[in-house]
């Protein structure tokens, strides 16, 4: 089944590329190496680094030694902040056609509101630096594209 909640992909790149620097800080990590880290493509990880660098979530240091790391505390990154450094100010759901058809009461924008209203505490008070502890504890190998890594790993 496909699963109803959708992140894009980048949310997910913005994501993983944050905990993967929050879980080594101090550390200048490459577009390069992220990317390989976690198979997505350099351009669209730049593209989306560009973004939260602007948010003024990472910065970026140039360079042969150059890259980026998260400029904040990790901890005081929620996904929200995340999400809506990257695709904007998370809105109420509303008309999914964005015009009413539906005679005043819409007949899924109430539920849609109603998930957003559980999602939105979820994404506030979960920080990168809880993904990052989490990916520490984790103790199980997982498969990765063919391979398997240790727990912990991207």
């Amino acid at each position: 089944m496909k699963s109803l909640l959708k992140i894009s992909d980048a949310v997910s790149i913005g994501l993983h590329a944050l905990v993967l620097m929050a879980s080594r800080p101090g550390d200048v990590l490459s577009a390069a190496g992220i990317a390989g880290s976690l198979g997505v493509s350099r351009h669209h990880l730049v593209k989306v680094l560009q973004r939260l660098d602007r948010a003024r979530l990472v910065t970026s240091e140039r360079g042969p030694a150059g890259g980026y790391r998260t400029a904040v505390d990790p901890g005081a990154i929620s996904l929200l902040r995340v999400i809506e450094a990257l695709e904007g100010k998370v809105q109420p759901a509303g008309c999914l056609l964005r015009r009413p058809i539906c005679g005043g009461r819409c007949l899924v924008g109430e539920l849609l509101e109603m998930v957003n209203n559980q999602l939105l505490p979820y994404f506030s008070s979960v920080t990168i630096a809880d993904l990052a502890d989490s990916l520490k504890h984790r103790s199980a190998p997982v498969r990765r594209k063919g391979k398997t890594v240790k727990g912990g790993e991207f």
